[in-house]
């Protein structure tokens, strides 16, 4: 007899690896398998009958079944590794899923609790395996085999625990809060009333929880759960799982990719799934969180979702509704979808896209990307460096201050950084404007046409494409303006500008600024003595400065115009220039190339310098300078003064009274008719004038010749001999030093000789001759004239007409010509002063004696008895002495006094003469 026992790893050279019997055996409650023989019957081997009760045997032997149930052949027992298991040797204990019992106990449970086999006992042990787990089919002997049968077993109202066996077993708790496990096999689970908790354990199960809030759990097979009415939780395991939670606010765990999870629509508000694979919401259900470590993904249904995700990276999608997604751990991407949305990014780097509606999304920790979709969103950052996209003049964005310093804004509509925020990039290609706020801000622009504003803060703006205007604001600021025709402002503080492609307006506003146009004709505003303009060479033939203070301008740059109210100067450089003055006086000078000057207002002066300029003087007196070239110059309004230079050049000089300089013969000047009475030529070269122009001035030391027009002129000669032609009108013309010719033609004329024997031809009409210095000549002409010879010996010839002729000091041949001429003397009488009167005419011409020089006379009063005729006084008061034999005439002052006379003439002829013939004066 063999009785609780086991037998096993044993290895026989004969037959029985385990038992061999020779007679007849009983063996109970004992397990005889995992044994080997080299011939058979690994096992039991033996020629008598065995009578076995509750055993169990690894291979098949003949044997008599007892009524308590025996496994023949049954393979293999599953034993574990010999083991102390709480005995005085070392034992076997059954593994999972072993069909052996190890030891059982009848004690636990209180009477009348179930009735487990419904066999109509109330008071029944439910045993428990060696294993620790719960045999609902088997015995309790120690050591015996248990029997797989399949059990319906259904509890009362109270709370009752229910263990399945091996089999296929339908359980049903009833009333009361349940606990039911299936165990092995393929079970049906159903907790009917109260809140049940339902263990599939192995084999494909259903559970259903029927009412309550239940908890289902399946196991690594696959799994149905029914959670039915109330509050469930559905967890399938990790099999192939189909979880329905029926009626009310279910949870569902999902671990496998082929769980399915279906909810009775309008049953509850809030199901959720749990999920630790990607997971998409079925209709009914409201919420997912996922779960677990992996990088999975999450998207929702048409309600109004709450979608968690986990610590990894996921992406959480919600379709329509008023979704809430939540990012938690890891760089997740979350979409709100249709409808009125809020997104909350969590740790890491995460993108955010609201979608339509008027979303709600908070990046939370981490760099995230922000972008509301087409409603009208609020956006908030978090910390961090965040992107933000705006494409709705209702979207708002906010930053928590100090968080980040790269936060950034693309935004489709204009745009106005909040606090917190620094950059702003505009997208699409609207119209649109961008604004900065007081950080450090780099605004970009879209390839429309902008305005980017940078307000305080050291900014940075960048127009890209289209015609954008970028306002730096305060402080430091670097502008870029991009491709096309774009205006830069500065502002104040230190600014750098750059236009870049295309005819840019460049105003570095009020600090000390570096501007640079780049490509193509731009225009520059300068307003700081340290503001430098640089150009690209050769990429503009029109570039242009507009300069309140004085400017020079660099290379490749070709215009200059002075602005504001200060007198102020400008200079250009090699190339062809345009220089423009302001209204006040200024100074223009072109240096080198073909330039173009103009003074505008103010008395400006202008110089063209090398090459062929041209120069407008503008209002008020301007100078005008030529330099070297063919230059054209203009002096337009006021009293302008103009010097062509060196070149053959034109020069016209507008209204008023202006002068020019000339130098070359081919030289021109015009002048506006009417417009001036004192316009005057100052030249180096002979030179008549033109109309309109009514002084002439010989310059420099060449002997050269100037002549008048029909108008009345003055000329005046330089320091060599000139000939000097007065023409028509009332002419002036002065010889200064030299042996000069001046010729007054017709009118009135006045010539001054000045120094060096000259030539004066008074010509028509009455004329006012000045020999001046040393010996000179001076004819009259015709009409009534008035010759002077002053210093030196000069020959005077009054010519036709009644001429005044005053030989002056020296001694001097004094003609009258026809006509009653004045022969008058009224120069300091000298010994060696004896002027010749070479056609006195008595009774018709006379002359004229002045008392300031005759002091014994009296003017007005006539000679009367103070002439004589004779070689020298007869009476005391005799004072005009004339010898009527020799023609001399002298003055005695005292008559017979004794003082000498002095002669101070001499008459050619010795025509006879009388008082009457004399006129004191």
């Amino acid at each position: 007899m063999l009785q609780n026992s086991t037998v096993t790893g044993n290895t026989a050279s004969q037959v029985g690896g385990g038992i061999d019997v020779a007679g007849s055996a009983t063996i109970l409650n004992s397990v005889i398998a995992g044994n080997s023989s080299v011939f058979n019957n690994d096992d039991v081997d033996g020629s008598g009958p065995v009578f076995a009760g509750n055993s169990f045997f690894g291979t098949t032997i003949a044997i008599d079944t007892d009524l308590n149930g025996n496994t023949n052949g049954g393979g293999d027992a599953k034993l574990g590794e010999l083991l102390d298991n709480g005995g005085s040797v070392l034992t076997r204990s059954p593994l999972d899923g072993s069909p052996l019992i190890g030891a059982g106990s009848l004690g636990f449970l209180p009477n009348d609790s179930l009735d487990a086999d419904g066999d109509g006992d109330v008071a029944e042990l439910l045993p428990i395996d060696a294993a620790g787990r719960p045999r609902n089919d088997g015995a309790i002997d120690i050591g015996a085999v248990e029997r797989i049968v399949a059990e319906t077993i259904h509890g009362t109202d109270e709370a009752n625990l229910i263990l399945g066996g091996l089999g296929t077993d339908s359980l049903f708790g009833e009333g009361g809060d349940d606990t039911i496990n299936g165990g092995s096999g393929v079970d049906l689970l159903e907790g009917g009333d109260g809140i049940d908790t339902l263990l599939g354990s192995q084999g494909n199960d259903l559970l259903r929880g029927d009412a309550g809030d239940d908890i289902l759990r399946g196991n690594a097979d696959n799994d149905v759960l029914e959670g039915g009415a109330g509050a469930d939780l559905l967890d399938g395991g990790s099999g192939v799982d189909a979880m329905n939670g029926g009626q009310n606010n279910d949870t569902y765990i999902v671990d496998n990719l082929g769980d399915t999870v279906s909810e009775e629509g309008g049953n509850g508000t809030n199901d959720t799934v749990q999920s630790s694979v990607t997971f998409t919401l079925g209709a009914g259900l409201e919420h997912l969180i996922l779960t677990g470590g992996a990088a999975i993904d999450g998207t929702g249904n048409t309600a109004n979702n709450q979608i968690t995700g986990n610590e990894a990276a996921n992406s959480l999608v919600g379709l329509s509704g008023n979704d809430t997604l939540r990012g938690n751990g890891g760089s997740d991407t979350l979409n709100g979808g249709d409808d009125n949305d809020k997104l909350f990014g969590g740790a890491d780097a995460d993108q955010l896209f609201g979608d339509s509606g008027t979303d709600t999304l908070n990046g939370e920790d981490g760099a995230d990307l922000l972008d509301g979709g087409t409603g009208a969103d609020a956006m908030n950052g978090g910390q961090n460096n965040d992107t933000y996209i705006v494409d709705n003049l209702g979207d708002t964005v906010s930053e928590e201050g100090g968080n980040g310093t790269n936060d950034t804004v693309q935004s489709s509509v204009s745009f106005t950084l909040g606090a917190g925020l620094e950059h702003l990039v505009l997208t699409g290609s609207g119209v649109i404007n961008g604004t900065g706020n007081t950080a450090n801000n780099q605004i970009t622009g879209n390839e429309a046409a902008n305005s980017l504003v940078g307000l305080s803060g050291n900014d940075t703006l960048r127009g890209n494409g289209g015609s954008d205007t970028l306002d730096g604001g305060d402080d430091n600021d670097k502008l870029f303006g991009g491709a096309d025709a774009d205006e830069l402002l500065g502002g104040s503080g230190t600014d750098t500008l750059n236009g870049e492609d295309g005819a840019d307006t460049l105003d570095g506003g009020t600090g000390a600024d570096a501007m640079n146009g780049g490509q193509n004709n731009d225009t520059y505003i300068v307003d700081n003595l340290g503001d430098t303009v640089s150009e690209v060479g050769g990429n503009g033939t029109n570039d242009t400065v507009q300069s309140s203070v004085t400017f020079i301008l660099g290379a490749g740059l070709e215009h200059l115009i002075l602005t504001g109210n200060a007198a102020i100067n400008g200079t250009g450089n090699s190339a062809n220039n345009q220089i423009t003055g302001n209204e006040r006086a200024n100074g223009l000078v072109g240096l080198s190339g073909n330039d173009t000057l103009r003074g505008n207002g103010g008395n400006d002066t202008l110089d063209g310098g090398d090459d062929n300029d041209k120069l407008f003087g503008g209002a008020d007196a301007d100078t005008l300078l030529g330099g070297s070239g063919t230059d054209t110059l203009n002096g337009e309004d006021g009293n302008d003064t103009l010097d062509g230079g060196t070149g053959a050049d034109e020069m016209s000089g507008g209204r008023n009274d202006d002068t020019y300089v000339v130098d070359n013969v081919g030289d021109t000047v015009s002048e506006e008719g009417g417009d001036g009475t004192g316009d005057t030529v100052q030249s180096s070269i002979t030179f008549t004038l033109g109309a309109g122009l009514e002084h002439l001035i010989l310059t420099g030391s060449g002997v050269i010749n100037g002549t008048g027009t029909g108008s009345g002129n003055q000329i005046t000669g330089n320091e060599q001999i000139n000939i000097l032609k007065g023409l028509g009108g009332s002419d002036i013309l002065t010889g200064n030093a030299g042996d000069d010719i001046l010729e007054g033609g017709n009118g009135n004329d006045t010539l001054r000789g000045n120094i060096g024997n000259d030539v004066l031809n008074g010509g028509n009409n009455d004329d006012s001759l000045f020999g001046g210095n040393n010996d000179d000549t001076l004819k009259g002409g015709s009409g009534t004239d008035t010759l002077n010879g002053e210093d030196g010996n000069d020959t005077l010839d009054g010519g036709d007409g009644a001429d005044v002729l005053r030989g002056g000091k020296g001694t001097d041949i004094v003609t009258g010509g026809d006509g009653a001429d004045a022969f008058v003397f009224d120069s300091a009488l000298a010994a060696s002063g004896k002027d010749t009167l070479a056609d006195f005419l008595t009774g018709f011409d006379h002359i004229e004696i002045d008392d300031s020089v005759f002091t014994e006379l009296t003017a007005g009063v006539a000679l009367g008895g103070a002439f004589n005729l004779g070689a020298a006084a007869s009476q005391a008061d005799d004072r005009i002495i004339y010898d009527a034999v020799t023609g001399a005439l002298r003055y005695d002052a005292d008559g017979t006094g004794n003082g000498a006379a002095i002669q101070f003439a001499t008459l050619s002829g010795a025509p006879g003469l009388s008082a009457s013939d004399f006129l004191v004066v």
